[in-house]
């Protein structure tokens, strides 16, 4: 369909007309080159979709803790107005389900 035709039926046929622009708008680029600094402090460039894997791989990790498992700080039970929402029991019963 021509861009003409798209604009005259958009408004019997949105469907058409949100396809055209999701089809003309969508990102299609790559993760580019990325140089970071090691702990040695040689610079270094990944250029490969592995190496860049890697290399956000190993960012990320040196940015988060992996918590062990059972030792998390209990939470204080919540509450609105006066009653519980959630409490340590609740959230004990039921973690499996979010997991």
């Amino acid at each position: 369909m021509t861009q003409h035709r798209i604009s005259l039926e958009c408004k019997r046929n949105p469907k058409k007309f949100w396809q055209y622009i999701n089809k003309r708008t969508a990102s299609r680029s790559n993760v580019g080159d990325l140089k970071w600094v090691d702990s040695d402090g040689n610079e270094n460039q990944a250029e490969t979709d592995s190496d860049k894997a890697a290399a956000l791989q190993q960012y990320f990790s040196s940015v988060y803790k992996v918590e062990p498992v059972g030792e998390f700080d209990i939470l204080s039970d919540r509450t609105i107005d006066g009653h519980s929402i959630m409490n340590y029991e609740y959230i004990n019963n039921n973690r499996r389900r979010y997991l």
